[in-house]
């Protein structure tokens, strides 16, 4: 990793600054004669629960003084009517000029703010690279065809990156997202004879991880997750080396430390990719520094404890007919049971129905069941949708005791519908399983 200049050093750290009065002058044009908003609102955008809410009268001719603390550079929202603007705070630029255009999201002009010049330059040429770079990735295709392009993509992006560094040298945007982005220097790529692979194995090089201000900002969220997401197309053992890669960093700031670990144990539990998340959960608890983040490490400790291989928990539910059914009873009836939460207002989850109804009559005769709880107190709702969509698996409403965990915290049930598939002894196969995989791991759970 380059070395910054040491005034740079100073000026990004947490604590670099006091806080700051910055002043935002404000200019609401209604050429449309559109009702004009009674407040303005800044909402902080903020990866590490940072955020903040502060408003602004409007006047009758449109205008507005928005006054704000500010101690760190930062992105924001600032919302006029319907509208949300992206505007750049710093410490460093105490009055900025607004004017924007009521209704169009497009018309906005911030002077005063060579923070906000500096980061319009660079969302517009981020955008389009990125775009090229993502759509060549996954173009399909020969390795001939996409190495050389990717190798002028990355080229052309670097030198406009580099140039928005040294016109804006003082800026966040120029000296720490610019930085971030450009992962080597032009020479080192020039020498590539795969540049993809050089990507992978290096797109992360740049980020310094002792300094949180970059989760001020969405380009840290964006860069990392980037990552995360091509990975997860890899092998397991792809994989395994990004996480002690993520491991052996040092000096990492607390913030960011649990920024990415949570967002790692999130991407994976929803792109259901259980052998990987099942590491990232092993090595992540075996980490002491996990028990500053006691939140986290809980709830790794509940997802740990229902995936693939451990027992099935207990969960209890009334019949339309008001007769007490258990899961346990199912799985002893049946070679393949599917669990599933559901909630009769959950659009997705009625959706879904006519797949599951078809997924049961085609495997029923060969053991499989379903097991349907609802999860909320929605009866009548629930009683009318069985009926109405011919639902002959074992539909039950929820039952709750007080006195012990329910059934969907103790299956980490964030979302609905949520499924969960068992073999004869209770045995999860699977915790993390869409609809639209259902019918393929049946298939080979029966080896069909």
């Amino acid at each position: 990793m380059k070395k910054a200049f040491s005034f740079l050093l100073f000026a990004f750290s947490l604590h670099a600054f006091n806080a700051q009065g910055l002043t935002i002058y404000g200019e609401i044009l209604n050429n449309n004669n559109l009702p004009l908003p009674a407040r303005v609102y800044l909402k902080s955008v903020s990866l590490s629960g940072n955020n903040s809410l502060d408003s602004a009268d409007v006047n009758v001719f449109g205008a507005y003084t928005l006054n704000k603390n500010v101690n760190q550079y930062g992105q924001y929202y600032l919302f006029v009517g319907k509208i949300n603007y992206t505007v750049m705070l710093s410490p460093n630029e105490p009055n900025i000029k607004v004017t924007n255009e009521l209704g169009d999201k497009q018309k906005i002009w911030i002077e005063n703010s060579a923070e906000n010049d500096a980061y319009k330059i660079y969302k517009e040429f981020k955008g389009y690279y990125e775009a090229q770079i993502m759509a060549s990735v996954h173009s399909g295709l020969p390795f001939d065809t996409i190495h050389p392009r990717l190798k002028v993509l990355f080229g052309e992006y670097f030198e406009q990156l580099k140039q928005v560094r040294g016109f804006y040298p003082n800026t966040f945007t120029g000296s720490v997202i610019c930085k971030m982005k450009q992962f080597a220097s032009a020479d080192a790529l020039s020498k590539q004879n795969n540049t993809l692979q050089f990507a992978r194995e290096h797109y992360l090089d740049s980020i310094d991880w002792s300094n949180p201000v970059q989760l001020e900002e969405l380009s840290f969220d964006e860069t990392f997750m980037a990552y995360v997401s091509s990975i997860s197309d890899t092998s397991f053992a792809s994989f395994q080396k990004f996480e002690t890669q993520l491991a052996s960093l040092k000096n990492v700031d607390l913030a960011i430390y649990k920024y990415y670990r949570r967002q790692v144990f999130n991407f994976f539990m929803l792109v259901h990719q259980e052998q990987k998340l099942e590491y990232f959960i092993r090595q992540t608890l075996a980490d002491n520094r996990i028990k500053e983040v006691p939140v986290l490490e809980t709830q790794m400790n509940e997802v740990k404890r229902v995936l693939p291989g451990n027992s099935y928990i207990e969960v209890n539910g009334r019949a339309i007919d008001k007769k007490l059914l258990t899961l346990s009873e199912e799985l002893k009836k049946n070679k393949l049971t599917l669990l599933v939460f559901w909630e009769p207002s959950c659009k997705h989850c009625r959706e879904s129905m006519p797949e599951l109804s078809r997924i049961y009559n085609t495997y029923k005769k060969k053991g499989f069941s379903i097991f349907a709880a609802n999860i909320s107190d929605e009866e009548a709702e629930w009683e009318k949708i069985i009926s109405d969509n011919h639902l002959e698996w074992t539909n039950v409403i929820l039952q709750r005791d007080p006195n012990k965990k329910d059934a969907p915290s103790s299956y980490f049930v964030i979302y609905t519908p949520t499924l969960v598939l068992f073999n004869k002894e209770g045995k999860i196969l699977r915790r993390f399983i869409g609809v639209n995989e259902l019918d393929r791991e049946i298939q080979k759970q029966f080896k069909l």
